[in-house]
């Protein structure tokens, strides 16, 4: 992930293409973070799904139940074709 929300709301305002956070993935609660924190428009999940392939599944549960109104579903949804 970015490790600064500052450097990635520059990036976001520079480019037009959508900001995908990568790396320590590995729960719900951090695929959230990322999208709060960082601004990220999608998370790709790679050693989180290392012996936890149930980990899509968590996320999408998460997020379609988690009270927070503004999260990006779209970038889910896109996510969960591929997981």
């Amino acid at each position: 992930l970015m490790r600064s929300s500052a450097a990635s709301d520059v990036y976001k305002r520079q480019i037009q293409i959508p900001i995908i956070g990568n790396g320590d993935i590995t729960s719900p609660q951090k695929a959230k973070e990322a999208f709060d924190k960082y601004g990220v428009d999608a998370v790709m999940i790679g050693r989180g799904a290392i012996g936890r392939p149930w980990i899509f599944k968590q996320i999408k549960h998460y997020f379609q139940n988690s009270p927070n109104g503004d999260i990006n579903i779209e970038g889910i949804q896109g996510l969960m074709q591929h997981g």
